[in-house]
């Protein structure tokens, strides 16, 4: 029986998306960095909208770091456990801010009151 680890789809994703060579320590580095809360290294952006845990929180964020080239990435973070999932492009983030934007409340917030 093959044993597949949970950075397995992170360390692909990282090769493929932003051609890092040791995907591995990237992923222990950064898991570091948010058992830390190194804001320096990665930064919360906004949680994905979508399935709650128990705690009423969202499942899944997405942080924002740069890697050893000094291009930005985002990962997209487990809350349950912090660990990130998979890592994204810029232009892949676009999709999850549009998700978020669509679900905010539209209109004005409460009564409109009229000065007669």
């Amino acid at each position: 029986m093959n044993i597949i680890p949970t950075n397995a789809h992170f360390c692909q994703r990282a090769r493929e998306r932003a051609g890092v060579e040791d995907p591995e320590a990237l992923f222990l580095y950064l898991c570091r960095a948010l058992e830390e809360q190194r804001h320096d290294v990665i930064e919360h952006c906004f949680d994905v909208p979508g399935p709650e845990a128990p705690d009423g929180r969202p499942i899944r964020a997405i942080w924002r770091f740069r890697i050893a080239s000094g291009e930005v990435f985002y990962a997209v973070v487990s809350r349950l456990i912090m660990r990130p999932i998979t890592i994204l492009t810029h232009e892949q983030v676009r999709f999850y801010r549009e998700k978020k934007r669509l679900q905010k409340p539209k209109g004005r917030k409460g009564r409109r009151v009229c000065k007669s």
